[in-house]
């Protein structure tokens, strides 16, 4: 992947915008930034090229005219910076053309180059335009390091070239990307840049986007953190010499500010196609402009629908307080737009659209499953739980019991939200007004009880809430009593059968196993995978020690046709259990063994001990008290790994 860019250690600090810190890229107080491809031709092969690009000339690429035109036109839009990246810029014969005509625009320059093609002319050709600095890739303090991702025959002309432009004193930035084979040296790299001339090197992570696409051979396995504090002991030990910086923190909100993409910072591709940031063109290209600026003014594109449809977007997230990267919160962002679009319009119908299991479908607001029945025969200490998300009940008393990590999957993209809510108003509520605010009533979804909490929440739990409670002018009552939630087995009351809901829930049993949960809780996270049971396994990344499918079991006869419960066995046990960890446990199926409770006939066949056993075979079963039916029973389905 090509370096992402950072302040270059000339500018000063006054000169870019902190309000938006958290992009990558130096987005200037005044004005806006480009980055620009003004070729896809290059002379390296580098396996982790971002654009792959290609040593043939592109038919497609901007000519000389059509390149001077924008220049112009992002200069009369309000454009002050253009770095100017490829492939290899040198391989234009235009390219100190271009350089010159970005300069006499006014534009503040610099160049990304793998300096292959600088000869010492050309370095003081360079030196005479005062560009802010140019970017050299190099990926390592050894021949070896640097040609196992740049290919062979490619460490001497790159040094060939850095040491002319560091003779001709033109302000240097080494860009590593840190890979397997050189992130035990970034130490050693910091120095050999400093010994060649360089002001700066910026350390920044190979991904497997681009040309290695689907390949993780040579990506680093180190944490962000454990990469950051590598940069960090090197920064230390070449303080004075050379500015030692990189980029791996997790995502954070930013300051006051929202995106600049397609406002103030523009991504333009070799084939003159307009993006509001490099991130859209290789992610989300829905948002980059169907037009090229060979048919079409910069202006018009700025006006255009793709880009004003990114506007829109990264408006709808700053009124939330989603002022983020959007290439760094992509998830965040697809969620945000399933909320938009279910609280436009008519909640009920755009709920009812997909049917009962689409992936917008109402949420329980607690587990129907006797969870203090089953739960004690699972030893969850210090285990790794991957649990159906449902009312995040699981994932609660999972905690509370003991697990060290646990992820939820669920295809419903409503249950995320909810799990992340319960989590939040665990953490700040008692048992009493957190019973209280999850059940019908009066006091259900209290305003101003949230209002006080939604800071807790994660952004995008934060936005979907905020628009769900916006779509009822802030009346919690009815939020809660409105098709967003399943209420056919809520407890309303001592009285009520279903109050089982709670009282077989152990966190929410007693005040004491409330303030456990609370505890175990602190500071942990749910990992999320919105799936299709039917797809989870080959999603999995780890193995897991405890697997819990719930009462997915239940619906075998809605998932597959003929031999459900068969199909069952073979399309979703079977791959889930070889996922587990030796001696770890699938509870693959969670029965209400009662008939149907409509009172006319089974629900499931899962419900026939004699078609389980004929479907499942070997495995175990224990009985315990029903939750939703206190006259009866439930049973739970066992199966253990070697």
């Amino acid at each position: 992947m090509k370096p992402r860019e950072f302040a270059a250690p000339v500018a000063p600090v006054s000169e870019f915008d902190p309000d938006v810190s958290f992009c990558l890229f130096r987005i200037p107080k005044q004005g806006g930034r480009v980055i620009w491809e003004v070729t896809n031709t290059c002379n390296y092969g580098c396996r982790y090229c971002i654009f792959s690009s290609t040593p043939r000339q592109q038919k497609d690429e901007l000519d000389s005219a059509k390149v001077f035109d924008t220049i112009t036109a992002l200069r009369d839009n309000g454009f002050t910076h253009v770095k100017i990246t490829g492939g290899e810029p040198f391989t234009r014969p235009d390219i100190m053309d271009i350089l010159r005509a970005c300069r006499t625009a006014g534009l503040k320059t610099d160049i990304s180059t793998n300096a292959s093609m600088i000869s010492r002319e050309t370095a003081a050709e360079l030196a005479a335009l005062d560009l802010e600095m140019v970017h050299v890739s190099i990926d390592g303090s050894t021949k070896e390091m640097h040609e196992a991702v740049r290919g062979k025959r490619t460490w001497e002309p790159t040094l060939d070239g850095l040491r002319h432009l560091a003779a001709a004193n033109i302000r240097l930035r080494a860009g590593c990307v840190v890979y397997m084979g050189n992130e035990n040296d970034l130490t050693a790299i910091a120095s050999f840049c400093a010994d060649e001339g360089c002001d700066q090197v910026i350390f920044s992570r190979m991904e497997p986007v681009g040309r290695m696409r689907g390949r993780e051979e040579l990506v680093s396995t180190l944490s962000n953190a454990e990469m950051q504090e590598r940069v960090t002991q090197a920064a230390q030990a070449m303080a004075g010499r050379i500015r030692v910086s990189g980029s791996f923190a997790e995502p954070t909100a930013g300051g006051c500010a929202a995106c600049p993409g397609g406002e103030r910072f523009l991504f333009i591709d070799h084939k003159g196609r307009v993006s509001p940031c490099t991130w859209v063109a290789e992610r989300k290209p829905e948002y980059r402009a169907a037009k090229t600026l060979h048919d079409c003014s910069l202006s018009d594109i700025l006006c255009g629908k793709e880009n004003q449809h990114f506007r829109g977007l990264v408006t709808g997230l700053r009124d939330a307080g989603l002022n983020r990267c959007p290439m760094r919160a992509v998830p965040d962002v697809e969620e945000a737009k399933r909320a938009q679009k279910l609280f436009s319009g008519d909640l009920d119908a755009n709920l009812s659209a997909g049917g009962k299991f689409s992936p917008i479908s109402p949420v329980y607001a607690f587990a129907t499953e006797n969870i203090g029945g089953y739960f004690p025969n699972i030893d969850f200490r210090d285990k790794a739980v991957l649990t159906v998300a449902s009312s995040g009940d699981h994932a609660i008393n999972a905690f509370a019991a003991g697990a060290a990590e646990v992820t939820c999957f669920d295809l419903d993209h409503l249950s995320r939200p909810m799990v992340e809510l319960k989590l939040a108003m665990l953490q700040a509520l008692e048992l009493e007004n957190y019973c209280r605010f999850f059940l019908q009533g009066p006091e259900a979804f209290d305003f101003e009880v949230y209002k006080d909490l939604r800071k807790r929440l994660p952004l995008a739990a934060r936005y979907f809430w905020d628009r769900a409670y916006d779509y009822f002018n802030g009346d919690g009552a009815a939020l809660r009593a409105s098709s967003l939630f399943r209420d056919r087995h809520d407890p309303r009351d001592a009285a009520d059968l279903s109050a089982n809901a709670l009282k077989n829930n152990p966190y929410l049993t007693f005040v004491e196993t409330f303030a456990g949960a609370q505890a175990a809780c602190r500071g942990r996270h749910v990992r999320f995978i919105q799936s299709d049971v039917t797809m989870l396994a080959e999603k999995l990344t780890a193995p897991y020690d405890i697997i819990l499918l719930s009462n997915l079991s239940d619906y075998a006869h809605k998932m597959f046709e003929g031999d459900c419960l068969t199909e069952y066995q073979k399309q979703i046990v079977e791959p889930l259990a070889k996922r587990l960890a030796p001696g770890g446990m699938i509870a693959f199926g969670y029965v209400y063994d009662v008939l149907d409770l409509h009172g006319s006939k089974a629900r499931s066949p899962v419900n026939d001990p004699a078609a389980r056993r004929q479907a499942f075979g070997d495995h175990i079963e224990i009985e315990i008290p029903s939750t939703i039916d206190a006259g009866n029973h439930d049973t739970v389905l066992f199966r253990r790994s070697a």
